[in-house]
């Protein structure tokens, strides 16, 4: 039976002391300087984030004051709700020939212009955040 050969590689290791701190002068530069906007005007509600943190894409730095905004986005989303159920409660008397085919295109209409009034408040909400 033959053996296999293997190589074995030494290194000499050697010790010596660092000191634990130490003291530089300089001036730190950012890595990049971006400015921030908002599409929308706004009074400045608050900031999330401080000076020298490391930001990721899309994490939101600052908000503008929303309390209007979001006061509308609610109740569109509730006008939203209302006006699905509404309909709904239509559809079963528009099958059975119970509901004239003009109030039920109303219903259907509000129910589409609902949905697109809530949007349009939740994007306006979303601009006032800074990202």
């Amino acid at each position: 039976m033959k053996s296999a050969l293997i190589t074995v590689s030494v290194l000499l290791i050697m010790t010596a002391a660092l000191a634990e701190a130490f003291q530089a002068d300089g001036i730190i530069e950012p890595h990049r300087v971006v400015n921030l906007g908002s599409p929308q005007r706004g009074v400045l509600a608050a900031v999330e984030v401080e000076r020298g943190d490391t930001v990721k894409k899309g994490q939101v730095l600052a908000r503008l004051q929303s309390e209007v905004e979001e006061a509308l986005m609610q109740m569109k989303k509730e006008n939203m709700e209302f006006t699905g159920r509404k309909t709904e409660r239509m559809e079963p008397l528009f099958k059975k020939d119970l509901l004239a085919k003009a109030d039920m295109d109303e219903a259907e209409t509000g129910k589409a212009v609902a949905r697109a009034e809530y949007k349009y408040a939740s994007e306006t909400v979303n601009r006032l955040r800074i990202a």
